[in-house]
């Protein structure tokens, strides 16, 4: 039995020092796996039917996001003296405990038209998000025909999830982290694509989707997703999704816009709406 039991342990040493836990996500809890894990690096045969390229085994790039840039993309949740920073906390805790609540880990951040700041919001969620101990954020860039995170923090991209889910580059390539942010990492788009549709419609999207929201217990990913209005991209993305956020511009969302959207939301939760462009008004309103 000892050398059994000596033999079991030379081999744990052995896998450990071939796949130590990455730098990016230290923090985070594995979470337990009571089924097939659909995009891991130990999945031979993941469901896209070829070789999977495993997440985050090598340390996010870590990046200094510039403070002019930040203050430009209105990314203030870090700066505890910014007049927003205690409303993107009221709104951090509001979005926790809903999700908590149902065990949710995968949001996605929508609104109805382009440039009514939901990638703003989802931005300041997700440095919110992080600046919680209890849990790591993970902003994800699936508005693939106008991505706007890497730009928003200022950051330069090599490799995207675009080129992830055309299978040119392994996820871990990808993940970038600011650096003064402890919690947080992105995963970025390269560039704009005509193909999103395609893209987000396709088994290596959902793949990837469910093997970030299941990996660790404790992280929350944020998606900004595309617009409701403007292609079929949300559509498609939305039932991939744990539940939505929806962000109206105040005096620039018509109120069509809204009703229409939800309506076409309809089959994935919408937890709330945040009133943007207003800082007195910036507020969740959780639905029954």
């Amino acid at each position: 039995m000892e050398k059994i039991r000596q033999a079991l342990d030379r081999a744990q040493r052995e896998r450990a020092a071939l796949h130590p836990l990455p730098a990016d996500e230290v923090a985070d809890t594995p979470a337990p796996r009571s089924g097939p894990r659909p995009f891991a690096a130990a999945d031979h045969e993941p469901v896209t039917g070829r070789p999977a390229a495993p997440i985050a085994l090598r340390p996010a790039r870590e990046f200094a996001p510039p403070a002019a840039q930040l203050e430009q993309s209105r990314l203030v949740a870090g700066d505890a003296s910014h007049p927003a920073a205690a409303a993107f906390q009221m709104l951090r805790t509001q979005v926790l405990q809903r999700m908590r609540s149902h065990d949710w880990r995968l949001l996605g951040v929508a609104s109805a038209r382009a440039r009514d700041g939901k990638t703003t919001l989802a931005g300041n969620l997700a440095i919110a998000v992080a600046s919680d101990p209890r849990h790591t954020a993970l902003l994800v860039d699936l508005d693939l025909r106008r991505p706007r995170v890497a730009s928003a923090f200022g950051a330069s991209v090599e490799h995207g999830i675009d080129d992830v889910l055309r299978g040119e580059a392994a996820p871990d390539a990808c993940f970038l982290r600011p650096s003064g942010v402890p919690g947080l990492a992105l995963l970025p788009a390269r560039a704009g694509c005509a193909d999103s549709s395609r893209l987000l419609a396709a088994a290596p999207c959902h793949a990837l989707l469910a093997e970030l929201k299941a990996r660790y217990v404790n992280r929350v990913v944020i998606v900004d997703m595309p617009p409701v209005l403007e292609a079929d991209e949300a559509l498609t993305l939305a039932p991939l999704l744990d539940a939505v956020l929806f962000v109206v511009a105040e005096g620039r969302t018509a109120r069509d816009d809204v009703a229409r959207s939800l309506h076409l939301l309809r089959a994935t939760p919408v937890i709330g709406t945040v009133l943007n462009r207003s800082i007195e008004a910036i507020r969740s309103e959780a639905y029954g």
